[in-house]
């Protein structure tokens, strides 16, 4: 990927959390990384800071550069670990041991339920919970949930043969079920109060212990305060929901929604075995169909035309009367999907990361949209360019040279219209007499665009033009050629470059176009 796309493409970040994805030619992923700020973390790339030969190798393999927005760097460390595990990205070396996160477990199985620190997680009737950033915090945490809960943290046989109970019980750490000090339903309640306070329902605990802190300070008993504090501390750094594990193992797929005066953005945050793993971005333009209908109608076909694995539930914002005919389209395909409204807790969490998303993607196809009609108005095109055309020439010295074409419908490659011409009537390097013979075989044989775009200044614009007024074509011509201080756009009949504002989505789309076609030309 060249400096100019990736500029485009940080452009298009947001200065949030999240994790981004580099994609090669072939879609594959070949490295994903986190960032407390997408748009600054991916930025650093081009500052030429970084001189190793793992970091030039990546740039000039990557093709695409893709985000998914998260809700705090926390759960971007987590969802970057998940994407590595399920990719295994070739410039990844992190996490390459497939080492796990630290994980509370609690043994349902058990009639008296223990608690303990794990890092792997068996089917065997136990609870989970995490993944934990911090191992430190979930150490601190289990000790401070057997603090105040007294649950055990003893092996199963040292329980079983227990005659009285032992330290744990003196400290006020354990409740000695081991010995009958306590009886099994009341252990219970001691267990799911600590279940609440791992799942995040801790609120009135932290009054409580808020409340106390503030008086020991008053009876200036500082040191106990100072406790408090950092109890307080651990709890809400090591509790807070995480959006990127969920305690359910089954598959869920979240929808975030973002109305728009086009249609919908629609995003599909993917969790598969508890774990997020991926978001989709969809744009839904209504066309004949009623706005109201507009999320139906694509939910609808996207889970009829999946192939892969299927979501257990659909976890939607609300409830809407479009549901039960959706459940029956879904059933009649075999294929039956339980639905989830109004959620709470990691579940509403991980809804708001979807809308998040659809909103970022509603923000890109708006600029998309919006690129059309700048275009007209500064290139002075009589209407607004649907189809975009850009040439660019590829060669060695004159020698095994190639023509390349591309094409972009509605601000989005059309890449069943892209067309390489090997060049046959010129045999030295002379780049206007191959950009000449180029265009005019791609002009003759090709259905015409509503703008040509020429990779060059404004030679390369005079040719463009001669062929097009030899043929008696009527479309748009510019050229884009590269400068010290930024692009310059040409057009006929002007001696200066016409003027963008810099960053707007006419001009990045104009970018974006260029620089595909020499993508295109470069890799035959």
């Amino acid at each position: 990927m060249s400096i100019g796309t990736i500029k485009r493409r940080i452009s298009e970040l947001p200065s949030s959390p999240g994790v981004y994805i580099m994609r090669g030619k072939e879609g594959e992923v070949l490295y994903v990384g986190k960032a407390r700020d997408l748009k600054k973390r991916v930025s650093s790339y081009i500052g030429g800071k970084d001189k190793r030969y793992q970091v030039r190798a990546l740039l000039s393999h990557t093709t695409e550069i893709e985000r998914i927005v998260t809700h705090s760097e926390k759960e971007a460390v987590l969802l970057e670990y998940n994407l590595i595990q399920k990719y295994k990205p070739r410039y990844n070396i992190s996490y390459r041991d497939d080492k796990s996160y630290t994980k509370i477990r609690l043994t349902m199985q058990h009639p008296f339920p223990a608690i303990y620190i794990t890092r792997k997680t068996p089917p065997d009737g136990s609870l989970y919970f995490g993944p934990y950033v911090s191992a430190e915090g979930a150490r601190k945490t289990v000790e401070m949930i057997r603090k105040l809960f007294g649950i055990r943290n003893c092996s199963d046989r040292i329980f079983s043969h227990r005659t009285r109970p032992c330290i744990q019980y003196e400290i006020k750490r354990c409740h000695a079920p081991c010995t009958g000090l306590i009886g099994r339903e009341e252990y219970k309640r001691y267990v799911d109060d600590a279940i609440l306070f791992l799942n995040g329902n801790a609120n009135g605990l932290l009054k409580n212990l808020e409340e106390e802190m503030g008086r020991l300070s008053k009876e200036m008993r500082y040191e106990e305060a100072a406790r408090r504090r950092d109890t307080i501390r651990w709890i809400k750094e090591t509790l807070s929901p995480q959006a990127v594990s969920h305690t359910k193992r089954d598959n869920r797929d979240y929808i975030g929604v973002w109305k728009h005066e086009a249609g919908i953005s629609v995003a599909i945050l993917e969790s598969r075995g508890g774990l997020l793993i991926g978001c989709k971005r969809f744009d839904v333009r209504p066309g004949a169909s009623p706005a109201e209908s507009l999320l139906e109608e694509f939910l609808i076909s996207y889970y009829l035309k999946t192939s892969g694995p299927m979501p257990d539930t659909i976890v939607l914002s609300k409830k809407t009367p479009f549901l039960t005919g959706l459940s029956e389209a879904l059933r009649e395909g075999n294929r039956s999907i339980k639905f989830l409204t109004s959620p709470r807790g990691i579940d509403r969490v991980r809804l708001e990361m979807a809308a998040e998303n659809a909103r970022e993607g509603a923000r890109r196809a708006l600029n998309i949209r919006e690129a059309p009609a700048e275009l007209a108005k500064v290139l002075g095109l009589k209407t607004r360019p649907r189809l975009i055309a850009a040439s660019d020439i590829s060669n060695i010295g004159g020698e095994h040279a190639v023509g390349a074409v591309v094409v972009f419908a509605s601000g989005e490659p059309k890449k069943e219209l892209y067309r390489r011409f090997l060049i046959k009537g010129v045999f030295q390097p002379d780049d206007y007499k191959m950009m000449e013979e180029v265009l005019e075989r791609y002009l003759t044989s090709n259905g015409l665009p509503d703008l040509l775009i020429i990779d060059g200044g404004k030679g390369h614009l005079a040719v463009a033009r001669r062929i097009v007024e030899k043929l008696g074509l009527d479309l748009g011509l510019a050229a884009i050629a590269k400068d010290g201080e930024g692009d310059k756009v040409y057009i006929p009949n002007r001696k200066d470059p016409v003027v963008f504002k810099r960053g707007s989505p006419a001009y990045l789309l104009l970018q974006r176009i260029r620089n595909e076609a020499h993508r295109f030309a470069i890799s035959y």
